[in-house]
């Protein structure tokens, strides 16, 4: 079994969680078309501790149930046969101009999912 401090570094196999079970590698990840299919995943390769802790938010719970409800109300909708031969992703955010509007809230405790984090 690989090295938990040292996942990702092997070439010989892929790095293996604390259960065994290895990473989720690039191609497989490509499989994954939402956030609950992560879920599982996560529980499968996570320690039971750690697992509990992500998964079972805060409080009650209220605010993640009411976040996933407010986000399933919107659709993407693919537009074909549209010109994509210049696309312009610019905004502006507060004021400030981005080329491509990802933003990206402050987060914590990556390391207990993954020991490559933070």
């Amino acid at each position: 079994m690989a090295d938990p401090a040292h996942a990702g570094t092997s070439t010989d196999s892929p790095a293996r969680s604390w259960s065994g079970v290895p990473y989720l590698t690039s191609d497989e990840l490509l499989l994954v078309h939402s956030v609950d299919e992560f879920e599982p995943l996560a529980a499968q390769r996570m320690d039971p501790t750690c697992h509990s802790y992500v998964a079972g938010w805060a409080g009650t719970g209220a605010t993640a149930a009411a976040n996933r409800q407010a986000f399933s109300r919107y659709v993407l909708v693919p537009r074909t046969f549209v010109d994509v031969h210049e696309l312009d992703l610019g905004t502006t955010v507060l004021g400030q101009s981005i080329d491509l509007p990802v933003l990206f809230g402050p987060s914590g405790y990556q390391a207990l999912s993954h020991p490559e984090g933070e």
